[in-house]
């Protein structure tokens, strides 16, 4: 039986006595581990820093409801949800991926991460698909004028995000970004009215979920700043849509298994990419009132994505030339 160690770092856990404070985030996780022999696995929760590379100090078995001492694993899936708030942190983050991922398989890969988890460089990697991005307000305003977005480079959950004029703007804190507004208050077409984005989750090269993020008041539509979601059927995805996944898809396909998530609006006529994340809540399944076994279609799918990883080759044997 394989070990899988999933890195988990989160506000909610794991403590020595216990291994979360959500009960979505132990349903989620406890649902995984359940289901895991079945495919041959074994699923357990490290801490970051009980991480030694191939062999773990300590980890929370969920089965057992304990911590077991000094285990070897065959495989890491990053689940370390504490999101650097600037570069130092970010690089620090790196530097511990690739330095497991380069003798252990590892999912995501540290490059999808670096892509997805530095706003700038899913710009600069994805820029086609995104609106005018900026990292100085002088070269914004070249090109820029009314409404801007003001981003931090780093971080998640809209936390910092800012809509506002760009002429009342006098400086830019350190560490943002100014990007181009895209109103997306018409909706989608056929599937909403109103301003909204569009989350497609993928897994190993296929969409398996998507879900609109309506706000709770003006722009925002993130969850984490009271946002809610509402699941729509992929067949209801737009085709213009699917064409931009699919390209993403052809860049990021020799980077071994992976899962993440792309942000859409839509506006002008087109879908644009807000923001790609790398570790996308599966929590949220439970919190949202998601049923259980449509979670389970989703853990099912998640093992099998761990299954190939068991067999894939570490960070320094995968090649990809685009980055």
């Amino acid at each position: 039986m394989k070990v899988v160690g999933i890195i988990y770092g989160d506000d909610d856990g794991l403590y020595d006595d216990r291994p979360f404070s959500n009960k979505h985030a132990f349903n989620a996780y406890h649902t995984l581990t359940r289901l895991a022999p079945e495919y041959d696995l074994r699923i357990m929760l490290v801490k970051p820093e009980w991480v030694t590379g191939r062999t773990c100090m300590r980890a929370w078995d969920l089965e057992q409801q304990k911590i077991v001492d000094s285990i070897s694993v065959d495989a890491y899936w990053d689940r370390n949800c504490l999101v650097p708030q600037d570069l130092k942190a970010f690089k620090k983050m790196q530097a511990f991926r690739e330095k497991i991922a380069t003798n252990v398989p590892f999912m995501d890969d540290p490059r999808i991460q670096k892509i997805t988890g530095d706003k700038l460089e899913t710009y600069q990697v994805f820029s086609k698909f995104m609106p005018l991005t900026f990292t100085t307000l002088v070269d914004a305003k070249k090109h820029l004028s009314g409404k801007v977005v003001l981003k931090p480079q780093f971080g998640a959950h809209g936390i910092g995000v800012r809509i506002e004029e760009l002429s009342s703007v006098s400086s830019l804190p350190s560490g943002y970004l100014v990007q181009q507004f895209v109103d997306s208050s018409a909706g989608i077409p056929g599937l909403i009215e109103g301003v909204s984005d569009l989350r497609v989750m993928i897994l190993n090269g296929s969409i398996f979920d998507a879900f609109l993020r309506l706000p709770k008041t003006g722009l925002i539509t993130n969850i984490s700043q009271g946002g809610t979601m509402k699941r729509i059927s992929i067949k209801s995805i737009p085709i213009d849509v699917l064409s931009i996944v699919k390209e993403v898809e052809t860049k990021l396909a020799s980077l071994g298994p992976r899962f993440y998530s792309i942000d859409f609006m839509i506006g002008v006529g087109k879908p644009w990419i807000i923001e790609m994340n790398s570790q996308p809540g599966i929590r949220g399944y439970m919190s949202q009132g998601i049923d259980l076994p449509s979670f389970e279609v989703l853990a099912r799918r998640i093992l099998d994505a761990l299954v190939t990883l068991c067999k894939e080759d570490t960070f320094k044997h995968r090649t990809n030339n685009e980055f």
